[in-house]
């Protein structure tokens, strides 16, 4: 009878029970070569959380798609007798209870009236909750949370996206249902930042790299991120970053630490893997690099680069990331920029003149200066604050410089002004009024540069690396 009807008319009426069926891709014309590919595919299994996912409706299993329904569905169904069973009691239940029987009797009574009775069949009807498949049981299935439970739906979009992650990290380990073999599973979470407090996405990512560190080998977890909390709490030998190669408009993975040999390179390793906390690792997202020593340069240089190009721009509209080095530790980062980053990186470093380091900023020029890729600058003088206090020494700039200071050092400031009265401002001096407060006085000047941005000229060498980081 099925044979009369087209194709795609009679295969609706049959309910195949897919999960049961299996299929093979083989090599030549003998499934049973040991080149059949489907075996292996089997093998395989990927779960992705992606950046716009639904944690509610993934953690109901309503349907064959929801996460949690495809979980719980991974299990024999024999796994899920015992609640077939007590669902088959119910049957008893429904038989005693007194509202169903009366809608029965009063659906006979009309019944009776307006249907036929046969030999075959009679117009008795009845209620039945038994029969029902272990899949329909299972969509019914839903995650509650909390020591005082509630509707998921009625979570926090972060508290559900932390159940989210959970649900699907529990399952690395699963088993087939055939066996003690474990499936090479692979986790994809797309932001798992989402809708988490700073605190939450360190706890989040370290906690992440340490299951990953205790599980088996069978497994691999893929995270993209744009946080910062996330990607300094990762190892760092798994940190990939795509980026955009000017050379040929492509973009490219790579590796932070491919290049970087643990032998000649493990104190710089050990170092960036300490140093790189989520203010640093914001270097990461950038798609240039400014490097200073301290916290004055840090303070200045964006509010010196606005000036530089008369407020048209400043240093996170041209995608560029200040990172302070606390010191010295040029050659750590620039190691890693070398090592196959190849982000633009501008260097602003002191010369240091009579100290024992006096030699350091042309030694880094000579090892790590690349044309189109790393640029260092050094002062003029000894240090940032030296040149800065030299090009502004006289005109507006002199009494801005003063105006800087008077509200650092109230009494200092104007004694040291009246002294200099209509000479020129004496670069030592001044220098030694603010040796011991350089971050403050550079934040105050930053704020009052704001004021006044024409009247603060900027240092020649600051001015060449500026030029270098917008071309």
């Amino acid at each position: 009878m099925l044979k009369d009807k087209p194709t795609d008319k009679w295969e609706r009426l049959i309910d195949f029970p897919i999960n049961n069926y299996k299929y093979a891709i083989f090599a030549g014309n003998d499934p049973s070569r040991d080149t059949e590919i489907g075996h292996w595919l089997q093998m395989l299994k990927m779960e992705t959380l992606e950046a716009l996912r639904d944690a509610p409706k993934e953690l109901v299993a309503s349907s064959d798609y929801r996460l949690l329904y495809r979980i719980l569905n991974q299990e024999n169904n024999s796994d899920y007798s015992d609640i077939k069973q007590i669902l088959d009691q119910l049957d008893d239940i429904v038989d005693k209870n007194s509202s169903l029987s009366t809608i029965k009797s009063d659906v006979t009574k009309l019944l009776e009236r307006v249907s036929l009775q046969t030999s075959s069949s009679d117009n008795v009807i009845d209620f039945r909750f038994s029969g029902m498949e272990t899949t329909e049981i299972l969509k019914k299935l839903g995650l509650i949370y909390g020591i005082d439970p509630i509707d998921i739906s009625r979570n926090g979009l972060g508290r559900n996206n932390l159940l989210f992650i959970s649900l699907v990290l529990s399952q690395l380990s699963a088993k087939d249902t055939h066996g003690d073999k474990s499936y090479f599973r692979i986790i994809a979470i797309e932001e798992p930042e989402a809708h988490l407090h700073p605190h939450l996405q360190d706890h989040l990512a370290e906690n992440i790299e340490q299951i990953r560190n205790e599980s088996s080998d069978e497994m691999q977890v893929l995270l993209t991120s744009h946080s910062t909390h996330v990607s300094s709490r990762l190892g760092l030998e798994n940190v990939c970053v795509l980026y955009h190669d000017a050379k040929d408009k492509l973009i490219r993975g790579h590796f932070i630490l491919a290049n970087l040999k643990p032998d000649s390179d493990g104190s710089t390793i050990s170092y960036l893997k300490r140093y790189l906390d989520s203010t640093k690792s914001r270097m990461f997202f950038a798609r240039k690099l400014i490097l200073v020593e301290g916290f004055a340069e840090q303070f200045l240089i964006p509010e010196l680069y606005k000036i530089h190009t008369k407020g048209e721009k400043t240093i996170e509209k041209v995608g560029c990331n200040i990172v302070n080095v606390n010191g010295v530790a040029f050659r750590h980062f620039l190691k890693l920029i070398l090592g196959g980053y190849f982000i633009k990186c501008l260097v602003f470093t002191d010369q240091d003149t009579g100290t024992k380091t006096e030699n350091r900023a042309d030694n880094l020029k000579q090892e790590f200066n690349t044309p189109g890729v790393i640029q260092i600058e050094s002062t003029g003088l000894s240090t940032f604050e030296k040149d800065l206090i030299h090009a502004n020494k006289s005109g507006k700039s002199k009494a801005l410089l003063f105006e800087t200071l008077k509200k650092i050092k109230p009494i200092n400031g104007k004694n040291l002004e009246t002294q200099t009265s209509e000479k020129d401002i004496d670069v030592e001096s001044f220098f030694k009024e603010i040796q011991d407060y350089k971050s403050e006085f550079a934040f105050t000047l930053a704020e009052e540069a704001k004021k006044v941005p024409n009247d603060l000229i900027i240092p020649d060498y600051i001015k060449c690396g500026f030029d270098f980081i917008s071309a």
